[in-house]
């Protein structure tokens, strides 16, 4: 992994907990949710459609509240985040909703070393590119049948 992927890394298992706490300041907090809100906008579940037994995979999920979302619209859902922190929230609020979807710690760049099989959709949320150091390479990832 390259020097800034690892401090970015750290940095993210640093915040997760905070955000968790935090994040009806700016989003749907964890308690909105809980309490049966989305976190994804109108504009996004417009864009989305009927995703009903659709497999969806959502890169960079951070700790899952818009996984989660994307479950409750009927979508059989795997996030992934490379921050081992995020992972272990996201399956804590996703045991407390009782909602299904898997939950993987990776990079989106060691997706092909984790998934074979192919997704109906790849879902990607605002706030996330800048996050990426191979643009290129992100968006040449195959992974849509």
């Amino acid at each position: 992994m390259k020097k800034h992927e690892s401090i970015n890394r750290k940095w993210w298992d640093t915040v997760t907990d905070r955000h968790v706490e935090t994040y009806g300041r700016y989003f749907v907090g964890v308690p909105e949710f809980l309490a049966g809100k989305s976190s994804l906008d109108e504009l996004q579940i417009a864009e989305l459609g009927d995703i009903r037994s659709k497999k969806v995979l959502h890169l960079m999920c951070h700790f899952g509240l818009d996984t989660l979302s994307l479950a409750r619209m009927g979508a059989e859902v795997t996030g992934i985040d490379f921050s081992e922190r995020s992972i272990e929230q996201a399956n804590r609020i996703a045991s407390q909703v009782g909602l299904e979807a898997d939950f993987v710690c990776c990079s989106v760049y060691e997706l092909p070393t984790h998934f074979v099989e192919a997704f109906d959709l790849v879902y990607t949320s605002q706030g996330v590119l800048n996050w990426l150091s191979d643009l290129k390479g992100w968006g040449g990832l195959s992974l849509i049948v």
